[in-house]
């Protein structure tokens, strides 16, 4: 680069440029298995972590298919975790289908299921 002002006094600054390909955003991916098997009445909790492979991106966690009373919540200070509670009712007895969906631009839907049994007696 060169500058030169109207006295005739020149300047002149030589410097290289790189060009580096940037990375694009990993698919995440749960690195996490839930508990699939419990009781009615008794609190459920799955920590849901995930992984973007490295790149650091923040993840968002949802729902996309639960039963009734199922809720997600981020957890403070984590952003590659969730947790998952529930309390199973004894109309919810049975294979209950789950779909944890975790986003960054691209989104993995795992499905599992839970099976609900009634306390002993």
């Amino acid at each position: 680069m060169q500058v030169s002002d109207l006295r005739g006094g020149i300047a002149t600054q030589s410097y290289t440029l790189s060009a580096n390909m940037l990375t694009k955003n990993k698919t995440p991916s749960i690195t996490s298995s839930p508990r699939t098997v419990m009781a009615v009445g008794q609190k459920y909790v799955y920590l849901v972590q995930a992984s973007t492979g490295g790149d650091g991106d923040p993840l968002t966690f949802s729902l996309t298919t639960k039963p009734t009373g199922m809720m997600i919540g981020s957890v403070a200070g984590y952003g590659n975790m969730a947790l998952v509670t529930w309390t199973p009712t004894a109309s919810q007895i049975g294979a209950n289908s789950v779909t944890v969906s975790v986003a960054v631009n691209s989104i993995r839907e795992p499905t599992w299921y839970c099976s609900i049994s009634a306390p002993l007696s």
